[in-house]
């Protein structure tokens, strides 16, 4: 391999992480790949005894080559513009370097005495040599929580272990003569690095000396003695060697903190010395003004806009806001002496622009303070946070690039790859540099606002300036009070777990009190603000200024309790232009306007400088789509909201409205939603790319149909139609209508009152036969229609209760297919309208889900309505606490009528109760063989367990059953005879078919599957189970051993063993009884709330951990509710 040395402005920077010394080393150019590294030898020679090399944080590994193997010589990748740190490692231990204490050594002498030498000694003499070596450090501001001092509000965070580490060293290192042992309070250690004439480490080392020197006279006159073989002596001073080697560890890890923190607090004054002002900004042409266009043609004008330096340091897991460098929430400062700005700046607001403009992957970006201060890791978060601000100000950008460039600060980019640039030629801007930034601005603030940033100190001392939604500390609880105090004032309401805040503001010098405290608030999210008094366009813009420096992401404005609204003579036309401008503030993401009187009369078109980030927005003012100034305001804000995806507005006309949103739709594919509504009904329509997928149409009345939704529904393009009222003498002509002009039409959904249920349904059905009959089909035929009957929700029901009935007309049958759920206890009232439609509808039935009010009623209407027809049921549940055993007969014959069940579910209930075991007998004996699934539930089960088990004796019984759940009230221990019937029913088939002997190919087709089949022969006796539940049952272990032994984990995919007394013994016996690769579908859901197992997960958590891992060994995707939490997040 050709190897040469490069340049010496291609040097390398390394920097001794014990003494900050630094060195230069050159690079070598590798000929083939032409890439940059520097060899391993050449670090060793500058830096004796060097172990490895840190950046950021991270150790810097060896080159490889493709086979992941070394390269020879060894050599590390170039880092441009970065300081590499070199750890050195000393012959002997020194302080701060926490590694293993060194072994205890025994020398033997020729008299046999055996002399133990004290390892403390070779500690001590480090820290004293650390201690004369340290000559002075920074001073260091006072150790405690994070506060904020200062005019600019500096926020200071210092390392959280200190505290507890030094209160750790109050107490005494060991149980023997260390006790003497005294260490300096927390106040005393703050008093110590208070003084300025004394180094922070050298009286650290000192006070650690003094502990070393202790430990030495203490323990060891103990230990250097003679010993002649005394055997239970030798054991006793083992024992107080290894306690002695246990703290020398203990003290040499407190002592690394302690020096990590002096570090950080040094750093950390010398960082509040030179950076009083935030290092990030970007500068951006200013629009021009008319007037500028005249008085200066020729001269452009800038302004500087500050970032916020948020990133991981500002996360605190309480609100989900984005922890990314943004622009600040500020206007913006205006330059004055432009070109003596560019001339001291150029280049160093060049290079950050770059990056905002390209989403620069930065790498060793040698912008001052950045690459030595560590704050790469936010540019290069930049390369992905900032692309928003990119795209919002990519002309702008675009602009400054170009002005800097004709003024020659432009920097040579050099193949470094795509998105990468070198940085490594621009020169370092120092502390002092930055202090004259503000003499450069036009307008000084003397509050000294700075962009409303705020200064802060992260753990590790480096200062960060970030906005108030990133600034965590006393000041936001200062102002989270003040905020509370002032929207108490205006009556209003603050919900702090969503960050949702409700108020009315009565009055102007209401509302600027409300905004002052809101901007300084970082807690509020979503907004509801009602105006209630008469507003100007001065009023609003004052609301957009407020709520653009704010974390709002969603706004809901109200102007329903304006008392009158404000006339501008001049501004008129334009007065709601700053609730546009809101909407492109470019952070709210969710907008809501109601009652704003001629909202789309006053709005004109303005240059907008931000791109929106608008998703939803809601428009609750009229919008009439035959008045060309309202069609161009809402163009207008379409255009400005790229990204919008959902649209909600009120019109007069559904009909235009439909024909115009249609056509904007086609130039804004982000749009996913368009929903307009007034009087008549309401539309919906759900796109794709800009065209039409479905087209939902709501009317309160289908014998009040308005004109414009009239020619809506004329226009055939319908997919869903839904009606609120049906009157009883409802002609079936305007169904009909409905039904021919939308040939697309798939779902008709009612919302009417019960005693209109079989009414619509036979309007509907009729209007489908009449066409049907015609053969007026369109050329593809008439599709699906389901008709969806819901009582859910629907108005002046006042007796409760929930149905739900699914009509179906397949293709271009008119036949019905009914699925009715009862979802709810029901009334008498509700049963008689149910009644009447189970009389008409019953033979249609196909899916039936009953609940406790299935009456003996409903099963005779049911009874005589499949005796002439036929019953089409495939699914039954059945619920038969509220039949008598005639009701259960009247149930029998209908299941004898249903050829084609495939599903029957039973849940027993109050099995305590005699006349609920006959009707649980009575099912069994005669449709046990047909049972899917079974629920049984009562009170002292060992009592009637038994009696049950007598007709189900094993599985032979209920060949078909995937589902069996168990579930007792009472805490008795159940009996060895209800344990072994429960065995038989959970049990593996005795003949096992082919399926689950053999476990599916993970990628096998379904093809293939179906052809593995078709060639099993083996016969099996019944289904394997699916799920298997036991709520509340009490066993003993053996009794849960019997049951797991018994579990066919083959097949079963649910285990619930909820509110159980299963504990980890029995958990630790189910994962050894399930064999290797046996699920074919490598998962199992076990759920084990409140059970012994996860009471006891807080206490034995290692155990659990091994546990849950175990079990996935064995089924990958094993999950196990709650006990999956001790996983710390691990996805199985």
């Amino acid at each position: 391999m050709d190897i040469c040395v490069h340049e010496p402005r291609y040097s390398q920077q390394f920097r001794d992480l014990a003494t900050s010394k630094t060195v230069l080393i050159p690079t070598r150019v590798d000929k083939k790949t032409e890439g940059r590294f520097v060899l391993w030898e050449d670090i060793q020679t500058a830096f004796k005894n060097a172990s490895y090399v840190t950046h950021d944080g991270e150790v810097v590994l060896f080159m490889i080559d493709d086979n992941f193997k070394h390269l020879f010589p060894r050599r590390i990748s170039y880092y441009p513009g970065a300081v590499l740190d070199v750890v050195v490692s000393e012959p002997e231990q020194t302080v701060g370097v926490v590694s293993k204490p060194a072994p205890v050594s025994a020398i033997e002498s020729p008299g046999a005495v055996v002399v133990y030498r004290n390892p403390l000694r070779g500690i001590k003499e480090g820290l004293m040599a650390i201690a004369a070596a340290e000559s002075s450090s920074a001073s260091a501001v006072n150790f405690g929580q994070a506060h904020i001092s200062g005019q600019d509000g500096t926020i200071s965070i210092l390392h959280p272990q200190l505290v507890d580490s030094i209160q750790v060293m109050d107490k005494p290192l060991g149980s023997h003569s260390m006790a003497l042992v005294t260490q300096p309070s927390l106040q005393d250690f703050g008093q110590i690095v208070k003084r300025p004439s004394q180094s922070v480490v050298g009286r650290i080392s000192n006070q650690l000396v003094k502990v070393s020197t202790v430990a030495e006279d203490g323990l060891y006159p103990a230990i250097d003695i003679n010993i002649t073989g005394v055997e239970p002596f030798q054991a006793v001073t083992f024992h107080m060697l290894q306690k002695m080697l246990e703290n020398q560890q203990l003290l040499l890890n407190r002592q690394a903190i302690l020096q990590n923190t002096v570090q950080a607090t040094a750093r950390q004054t010398f960082e509040l010395h030179e950076y009083p002002i935030p290092r990030l900004f970007i500068v951006l042409p200013k629009p021009r003004r008319k007037r500028d266009v005249v008085l200066k043609p020729f001269k452009r004008q800038f302004r500087l806009f500050f970032l916020c330096e948020c990133g991981s340091h500002t996360e605190t897991g309480r609100l989900s806001h984005t922890q990314r460098i943004h622009l600040a929430k500020h206007e913006g400062y205006d330059l004055e002496n432009v070109d003596e700005f560019f001339e001291k700046y150029g280049s160093y607001v060049l290079a950050i622009m770059k990056m905002l403009r390209i989403g620069l992957a930065a790498t060793g970006v040698v912008i001052p303070g950045l690459a030595h201060f560590r704050l790469v890791e936010g540019i290069e978060s930049a390369a992905k946070a900032i692309e928003m601000v990119s795209q919002n100000c990519r002309p702008l950008l675009d602009d400054s690039i170009r002005s800097l460039r004709t003024q020659g600060y432009e920097l040579e980019q050099r193949a470094l790859g795509p998105r990468k640039m070198d940085f490594s030629d621009l020169n370092v801007l120092e502390g002092s540099d930055l202090r004259q930034l503000e003499s450069f601005l036009r307008h000084h603030d003397p509050g000294r606002v700075l962009g409303n940033l705020n200064r802060m100190v992260t753990r590790d001392g480096h200062v960060r300036w970030v906005c108030n939604d990133h600034c965590h500390g006393d000041r936001n609880s200062a102002a989270l009070q003040r905020f509370k105090a002032t929207l108490k004032t205006n009556g209003g309401v603050f919900d702090e777990n969503n960050c949702l805040v409700f108020v009315g503001i009565e009055c102007r010098t209401r509302a600027r009190e409300f905004y002052d405290a809101i901007v300084k608030t970082p807690r509020v999210r979503e907004l509801w603000i009602d105006l209630r008094w008469e507003i100007t366009q001065d009023d609003l813009e004052a609301l957009q200024t407020a709520a653009t420096k704010t974390g709002v992401s969603r706004l809901v404005l109200d102007g329903h309790f304006i008392r009158k609204s404000g006339f501008d003579v001049i501004k008129n036309n334009k007065k709601y232009n700053p609730i546009v401008q809101l909407m492109c503030n470019g952070h709210l993401e969710s907008m809501e306007i109601c009652s704003f009187k001629d909202f789309y009369q006053r709005i004109s078109k303005f240059p907008v400088m931000m791109t929106s980030r608008l998703q939803d927005l809601q428009i609750h003012s009229t919008f009439s789509p035959k008045d060309k100034a309202q069609k161009s305001a809402l163009k207008f804000i379409l255009k400005h909201s790229p990204h919008l995806t959902d649209l909600k507005i009120a019109t007069d006309d559904l009909h235009g409205a439909f024909e115009f949103l249609t056509n904007q739709a086609l130039h804004f594919p982000n749009l996913e939603i368009i929903s307009w509504k007034n009087l008549g009904g309401t539309v919906k329509m759900t796109l794709s790319q800009g065209e039409p997928l479905q087209v939902e149409m709501t009317v309160s009345c289908l014998d009040d149909i308005s004109q414009d939704a009239q020619r809506l529904i004329q226009q055939g393009c319908l997919t869903k139609f839904g009606i609120h009222h049906i009157a009883e003498n409802t002609t079936d002509s305007r169904m009909i209508d409905i039904l021919r002009s939308n040939p697309r039409l798939a779902y008709v959904e009612l919302r009417i009152h019960p005693s209109l249920s079989t009414t619509a349904m036979e309007l509907v059905t009729a209007a489908r036969r009449i066409l049907v009959m015609e053969k007026a089909s369109p050329s593809t035929g008439w599709g699906a229609l389901n008709i969806c009957i819901d009582w859910q929700d629907v108005k002046n029901i006042k007796s409760g209760g929930m149905v739900k009935i699914s009509l179906g007309l397949p293709g271009n049958s008119a036949s019905p297919v009914t699925e009715l759920w009862m979802l709810d206890k029901m009334t008498p009232e509700m049963i008689g309208h149910l009644l009447d439609l189970i009389h008409s509808y019953g033979w249609s039935i196909e899916r039936l889900e009953t609940n406790g009010s299935f009456t003996d009623g409903l099963a005779v209407a049911l009874d005589n309505s499949t005796l002439a027809k036929g019953s089409k049921i495939r699914t039954l549940r059945l619920h038969p606490s509220s039949l008598s055993i005639a009701g259960l007969e009247c149930m029998d014959r209908v299941i004898g009528r249903s050829h084609n069940m495939g599903e029957l579910h039973v849940n027993f209930s109050n099995l305590e109760d005699r006349a609920e075991r006959e009707k649980a007998k009575h099912l069994l004996i005669r449709h046990s063989k047909l049972m899917q699934s079974i629920s049984i539930l009562g009170k002292s089960v060992n009592k009637w367990l038994t009696e049950i088990s007598t007709i189900c004796s094993t599985r032979n019984e209920m060949p078909e059953l995937v589902s069996f759940d168990l579930s007792s009230s009472d805490n008795s221990v159940m009996s060895e005879e209800c344990v072994q019937w429960i065995a038989r029913m959970v049990s593996a088939p005795e003949t096992i078919h082919q399926q689950y002997l053999i476990p599916y190919p993970n990628q096998a087709s379904i093809q293939a599957e179906e052809e593995s089949l078709a060639e099993c022969t083996v016969d099996y006796p019944w289904e394997p189970l699916f799920n298997v539940a036991l709520h509340h049952v009490h066993l003993r272990p053996e009794g849960w051993q019997t049951v797991i032994k018994a579990l066919d984990f083959s097949y079963l995919g649910v285990l619930k063993v909820d509110y159980t007394d299963f504990s980890l013994a029995e958990l630790r016996f189910l994962i050894d009884c399930i064999p290797d690769n046996v699920n074919p579908r490598d998962t199992l859901m076990i759920f084990a709330q409140d059970t012994d197992a996860s009471n006891s997960s807080d206490t034995d958590t290692d155990k659990v951990r091994e546990l849950v891992k175990s079990l996935r060994e064995k089924i990958p995707h094993a999950r196990i509710f709650p006990l999956d939490s001790v996983m710390e997040g691990e996805s199985p």
